[in-house]
């Protein structure tokens, strides 16, 4: 294997939508029937993954990844609902890669973020 799994993420954008919708029941009565969902992995490379890289690559052994798939509502009709749904998958990544960026950073375990 070339890869660690370290953390999996599930996005339900009907979930989110809920969460986040005070005052806004017209976007809650349209994303919420929208049973999509969002699926992120966040990964670690192995030594494996870089066995065939030209150069030194010792450096780069335990590389962070984050690999990402997610099924957006389809119709055409619902263009706002794709829009949404995508802005709240950014914004659920954006979170995941915050997290890793601590746990990755050089010396995470020296001076661990408070």
């Amino acid at each position: 294997a070339k890869f660690t799994l370290i953390k999996e993420h599930l996005v339900e954008f009907n979930q989110l939508a809920m969460a986040n919708s005070e005052g806004s029941d017209d976007m809650l009565n349209r994303v919420m029937p929208k049973d999509n969902i969002g699926l992120a992995a966040l990964l670690k490379t192995k030594e494996a993954a870089w066995e065939n890289c030209p150069r030194d690559c010792s450096q780069v052994t335990e590389q962070a990844i984050l690999v990402c798939t997610a099924h957006i509502h389809w119709d055409p009709e619902f263009c706002d609902v794709k829009l949404i749904q995508v802005m709240m998958l950014s914004h659920a990544l954006k979170g995941v890669l915050e997290e890793a960026s601590h746990h990755f950073r050089p010396n995470a375990g020296v001076n661990p973020v408070q």
